[in-house]
């Protein structure tokens, strides 16, 4: 049987809380593999195979190949970027994590030995620093199942219920607003920053639709992903912020007046197409927000047009304008 030296794998995980429960792809990297000498087989060009840690690894693996040698690779693999994945004390990046893993065999006394070389990397496949050392294998190809759950101890991420718990009682934001030439309120992007209770933004931006319309994009659920998931914030700002930004969407769609070319609410002679809202969110019982909101001129933040309450529910969701103190 041809004994295939190394191969090199790309093995990345989508961004989420639930480390334990999130899919994995694994592209076994065939021109790096080429480039370092070892020979690829046809076979396993550009399949891509996706598993969880719930799934039964070795009939994963044989859906791509039952040739042991590569098999081995295969598992040898996964268990290396496995052991990174749970070694995890943070949620993933938002763009995932990205890891490039060399895995190679050779003979140590008399059996077939498996090294791997686990690097981050970008997701364009450029490495960004190498992890300690990788793991040793013995005893590949296994032919009963390899249980990842019991193999590795995953330290899952917050959950909502994690996150409703820390919520501050209050806290205050500044959206920034800003419309293209056109009357289309979905196209306004939004840029969501904590501020002080004066509204001074005080930094960091939480969130920004970039150069996308906010609404165009908007998504609850892809949200809360975004917000929850997002390293660097404190876990007290993240629901307040995203109930702030449930209730600006709300607004936008039934509220902002928006004129020809772009031009907002604005007090601006000078930035007609730029607005901001001050937002105060105070964080009433379980997933409920009262989040209180008023138009602002983009150039001083000075205030005009009338409060605006909304009430939000971060479990449904469920969003919608207070009237005559109802809720």
């Amino acid at each position: 049987m041809t004994s295939y030296l190394g191969l090199m794998f790309k093995i990345s995980m989508n961004p989420g809380r639930r480390i334990s429960e999130l899919e994995r792809q694994v592209v076994l990297d065939a021109k790096a593999s080429d480039a370092l000498g070892y020979e690829v087989p046809a076979v396993v060009h550009k399949q891509v195979l996706t598993y969880t840690p719930q799934d039964e690894i070795v009939k994963k693996v044989r859906t791509i190949t039952t040739e042991a040698e590569i098999e081995a690779a295969y598992q040898a693999a996964i268990l290396s970027a496995e052991q990174i994945f749970a070694g995890m004390r943070t949620a993933p990046p938002l763009q995932g994590m990205n890891l490039r893993v060399h895995c190679f065999q050779f003979e140590q006394s008399g059996a077939r030995t498996y090294q791997t070389v686990v690097a981050h990397t970008t997701t364009a496949g450029k490495a960004m620093n190498h992890l300690p050392a990788g793991m040793m294998h013995h005893g590949l190809p296994q032919k009963k199942d390899i249980d990842l759950l019991s193999v590795f101890t995953y330290k899952d991420w917050k959950d909502l219920d994690d996150f409703v718990k820390e919520a501050a009682p209050e806290l205050y934001f500044v959206a920034h607003l800003e419309a293209p030439p056109t009357d289309d309120s979905n196209q306004v992007r939004l840029r969501l920053e904590l501020a002080n209770n004066v509204y001074t933004p005080q930094g960091p931006v939480l969130y920004t639709s970039g150069t996308t319309g906010f609404l165009e994009g908007f998504d609850p659920d892809t949200l809360e992903t975004t917000l929850l998931d997002r390293p660097g914030l404190l876990d007290e700002q993240r629901l307040p912020a995203l109930a702030a930004l449930w209730a600006s969407s709300e607004h936008i769609e039934g509220y902002l007046e928006i004129g020809r070319k772009g031009v907002l609410d604005s007090m601006s002679a000078t930035s007609p197409n730029r607005a901001r809202y001050r937002i105060r969110v105070v964080h009433m019982k379980g997933y409920d927000f009262n989040v209180e909101m008023r138009m602002g001129d983009a150039i001083n933040g000075n205030c005009f047009g009338p409060l605006q309450e909304f009430h939000v529910n971060i479990e449904q969701p469920d969003v919608h304008l207070k009237e005559d103190g109802t809720s």
